[in-house]
């Protein structure tokens, strides 16, 4: 009856002798419990709070025997991936349940941050951000991050265009959508109208904005010959 408070305070001791017996412990309740869905929950969170990532993936497929795989799951499987640095499997594990439920918003936003942090795939960051905007098309962000991608990826400039200028129109200030309208501009070959949207962007530069639009400013300028 005690068996939970006992190992929470050993593994709360931060003394691994003593989190290294409370593993042991947990391990040989579970063991003794195999169809015990709470024991193999703490057991793994033992395992996450110690860092043995593999052996706290290796309980979910416990779990998993036990209520079925469903969003929880999926979710644990993809965070234990992306902790682990397996991004391919924890875009895995996200697809897969996105197989299971394609119209899991949280799920599509997943795999476009997996997508974002490791670009690899130029097509299927495309597609990820086509995904996310069924369910959100006025998140000013993802459209310019999208004409963006499509503009440096050699993508459609034209739809890259109309997706940026919406950005622009429903925020004319924020510097970031300016340089970017004025960057698929740039590629275009529109440079008169681009340089007109990379000054804006320059009046309205922040600190964290100021590198990449000084760079853009002086690649325009050179073609208009300014």
């Amino acid at each position: 009856d005690y068996w939970y408070n006992y190992n929470a305070l050993l593994l709360q001791t931060e003394i691994k002798e003593k989190q290294i017996e409370a593993i042991a412990n947990l391990e040989w309740v579970a063991q003794n419990n195999p169809r015990d869905e709470h024991i193999h929950e703490v057991l793994q969170k033992a395992y996450v709070s110690l860092n043995n990532l593999p052996e706290a993936l290796k309980i979910q497929d416990q779990l998993d025997s036990i209520h079925g795989y469903n969003e929880q799951s999926a979710m644990q499987r993809y965070r234990l991936n992306a902790m682990m640095g397996k991004t391919k499997q924890a875009i895995l594990e996200i697809e897969r349940y996105l197989n299971v439920d394609p119209e899991n918003y949280q799920f599509h936003l997943f795999r476009l941050q997996l997508y974002e942090q490791n670009p690899k795939s130029y097509t299927k960051l495309i597609e990820a951000y086509e995904a996310v905007l069924r369910f959100d098309r006025r998140n000013m962000t993802l459209l310019n991050n999208l004409a963006w991608n499509l503009c440096i990826h050699g993508g459609d400039l034209t739809r890259a265009e109309e997706l940026s200028r919406t950005t622009i129109m429903a925020e004319p200030r924020n510097p970031v959508f300016l340089d970017t309208y004025a960057w698929i501009l740039y590629h275009l070959g529109e440079y008169e109208t681009a340089w007109f949207y990379i000054q804006r962007a320059m009046d309205n530069q922040t600190e964290e904005t100021t590198k990449e639009i000084r760079e853009h400013y002086k690649s325009i300028k050179r073609k208009c010959k300014k």
